[in-house]
């Protein structure tokens, strides 16, 4: 099959003035050939008449060799993996911060039984955190009934029960 186009010669001023409204100078003209042939080196083939049955089965008479399996990156399954390995990560980060803690709770009720009292300075030195730390600890013992606490202030001190 043979395609012809054909392309009407125009003035290469009425293009210009076309496209640049404004007179552009031309510095160099083409001609432009009436008539340009282009042949289709691939015919179109119409496919008629013929059933689907016979259409698969033409595809299907040569077997297809799979040569090497790409894996498809999924975005969400990638997320959903990295939620679930982060879950686990804070999950074992935190088991550990409670067995630390509980490490530490166990030295102070161990301190208190050894010497009858202990006071939040003494739970400072026993374990090197701050005031605060310690008098977390310490309010923490009591409220779980491991020590009972005396006095105020300055003052208070902690025995064991």
């Amino acid at each position: 099959m043979i395609v012809r186009e054909v392309v009407r010669e125009v003035p290469v001023e009425r293009i210009v003035e076309r496209i640049v409204e404004k007179p552009v100078e031309v510095i160099r003209e083409v001609p432009v050939e009436k008539i340009v042939e282009r042949v289709v080196e691939k015919p179109i083939e119409v496919v008629k008449g013929i059933p689907v049955e016979k259409i698969v089965e033409r595809v299907v008479e040569k077997p297809v060799e799979v040569v090497k399996e790409v894996p498809v990156y999924d975005e969400a399954r990638a997320a959903a993996e990295n939620r679930r390995r982060l879950t686990r990560v804070h999950a074992q980060a935190l088991q550990a911060r409670r067995a630390k803690r509980d490490e530490k709770l166990e030295r102070v009720v161990a301190h208190a039984r050894e010497h009858g009292t202990i006071t939040n300075d003494d739970a400072q030195i026993l374990l090197g955190i701050p005031h605060r730390s310690a008098a977390r600890y310490l309010a923490l013992l009591a409220q779980q009934g491991k020590i009972k606490k005396t006095g105020r202030g300055r003052g208070a001190h902690y025995m064991p029960i």
